[in-house]
């Protein structure tokens, strides 16, 4: 036999074997088919779109779908605030992928395949931090601009009968990339926002001069409230931080904390800051401004006081003064009793008027009512007497004594005397009312309003 020949033969065979080996091996397309999978499966990844994935994705997907639908339904509702779902929306609208194809292993033989995929998304941690931006939209607009940080995941598959490669673990993918559906974002406008005029105030009790110029005589109370729109502020709690300042020509006389009201007393001030003739405020400008939590202005205003040292007395005086003179005046009569303590802003309230009449009632009123604020009930009741003068010269007639207890009015259990003089369903007739309130067998303050056409 031809050694030649033999050995001819011998070769032949092993190259024709080395030629099937590589043959299976350049005819299997897996990682090419694996790789338009993950192209097709990144992409749906950055549009958060789960349907479409389901679809990629093996049979179990359906365990998870109905979870990740809501988490990358990007609104208000069960799982996601107003302001969240603004910005968790913006937050998805930055992905972006791609896909590191000399990655890529598959077989047929194994059904497996796997691919590393990095995706690009906003880095909004430096965002969070930013005062500047005030609401949802302000941050959605940043996010778009903001500096990207990288994700990188593996993307397995398996083969089908059918010969698709499905995506397996898009627990694992879903858990890192979708990582900043569990940020919350809560959006929480300053203060400043709700106050609706920071150059003025809404004085209340005022004598004259209104909001803009507010003007107040013999007062021992001055009240301000800040002009706002408690709809501005989702937590209202946010108003606790707010305190005011009083000064009196220049210096602070007062202070206090949780309130947009400056319901400023005679006995929230050191007794020896009081005119000492008649325990009113002195004449002067008071200016009260409120601040935010960190010290910021958020309205400041002032108004003016002045002093008169007259008082009204039980009888004209002899300086030629009239009943008539003292209309809308009311006037403590002592300064140390234990009434003193426990009351103040007594005026004149007039039920039928939206605002405050000082002291006067139209004709056909059928009452007459000096209301005290009362903040000890152990008080008890408290003696009142009425007088009637034509013309406010003389007292006329004595509309006889009553007594009153403090009556509770309002959500807050705020007590009030209502020393009140009517004539049931008939009117009043015009003329001047002067009444007299006595407590411990003295008299505490003494009054005067008038009826008629006005």
């Amino acid at each position: 036999m031809n050694k030649y020949l033999k050995k001819t033969v011998s070769l032949a065979v092993a190259s024709a074997l080395v030629f099937s080996m590589a043959g299976c091996s350049f005819l299997d397309k897996s990682k090419d088919e694996v790789l338009d999978a993950a192209d097709s499966y990144a992409k749906e990844l950055a549009a958060c779109n789960i349907g479409k994935l389901a679809k990629l994705s093996t049979e179990d997907f359906e365990d998870i779908q109905e979870e990740w639908e809501g988490k990358l339904t990007f609104s208000e509702g069960e799982l996601y605030s107003a302001d969240t779902a603004t910005v968790l929306n913006a937050i998805a609208d930055t992905i972006s992928y791609e896909i590191d194809e000399e990655s890529v292993e598959a077989t047929k033989k194994s059904g497996e395949g796997s691919v590393d995929v990095t995706f690009t998304i906003a880095d909004y941690s430096d965002l969070v931090d930013d005062d500047s931006i005030t609401d949802a939209d302000a941050f959605a607009s940043a996010v778009a601009d903001a500096d990207t940080t990288e994700i990188s995941v593996t993307l397995e598959f398996e083969r089908t009968d059918d010969g698709d490669w499905l995506g397996s673990n898009y627990t694992k993918v879903f858990d890192k990339l979708y990582e900043f559906t569990g940020d919350e974002f809560t959006f929480t406008l300053p203060l400043a926002a709700a106050i609706l005029n920071p150059d003025q105030l809404d004085w209340w009790f005022e004598d004259e001069g209104g909001d803009t110029d507010p003007v107040y005589h013999n007062t021992t109370v001055i009240d301000a409230e800040l002009y706002y729109d408690a709809s501005l502020i989702e937590d209202y709690a946010a108003f606790d931080s707010i305190y005011y300042e009083v000064e009196y020509n220049g210096s602070v006389i007062f202070t206090e904390t949780g309130t947009y009201d400056a319901y400023v007393h005679d006995y929230d001030v050191d007794s020896g800051f009081l005119d000492a003739d008649t325990g009113c405020f002195p004449a002067g400008t008071y200016t009260i401004t409120f601040y935010d939590g960190d010290g910021n202005v958020l309205a400041s205003d002032s108004c003016t006081v002045t002093l008169e040292a007259a008082a009204v007395a039980s009888e004209p005086q002899s300086t030629g003064e009239t009943y008539a003179d003292y209309v809308g005046c009311v006037e403590y009569q002592t300064y140390s009793s234990d009434f003193y303590e426990g009351t103040d802003t007594a005026y004149w309230y007039n039920r039928y008027s939206s605002t405050d009449t000082f002291g006067l009632y139209d004709s056909r009123t059928t009452y007459v009512d000096l209301t005290c604020r009362c903040f000890d009930e152990s008080l008890g009741a408290v003696t009142y007497q009425y007088y009637y003068s034509a013309d406010g010269t003389d007292l006329d007639q004595d509309l006889g004594t009553f007594t009153a207890d403090p009556v509770i009015y309002g959500d807050y259990g705020e007590m009030y005397y209502d020393f009140t003089y009517e004539n049931g369903d008939a009117a009043l007739p015009d003329g001047y009312y002067i009444v007299i309130v006595s407590h411990g067998g003295a008299d505490q303050i003494i009054a005067v309003c008038y009826v008629g056409a006005y």
